[in-house]
């Protein structure tokens, strides 16, 4: 997500979030760019691979990968996955 940000983004700003609740670990990076459609319309090859990729690590670990517009401006990536026992 950190690499999208700085490849596609134009951003000037992003952020990485770590959290820890309800038996779930959540993991989001956000930034200040242009969005996720302005950036795929900059890129020859779009976002689709690496959005793609992501969203299969995710669900290999048992977890899901959400991406969304950031309000202002911007894209948050959030990938959820459960707590393992005893980590």
């Amino acid at each position: 997500a950190l690499t999208n940000v700085r490849k596609h983004s134009l951003a000037r700003r992003a952020w990485v979030r770590f959290e820890a609740e309800d038996g779930r670990l959540t993991v989001s990076v956000s930034d200040d760019g242009v969005g996720l459609e302005a950036a795929a319309a900059r890129s020859r090859a779009g976002l689709g691979f690496g959005l793609q990729t992501m969203r299969e690590r995710a669900e290999a670990i048992g977890g899901t990968l959400a991406v969304r517009p950031r309000e202002g401006s911007g894209t948050v990536v959030e990938v959820r996955v459960p707590e393992r026992a005893g980590a």
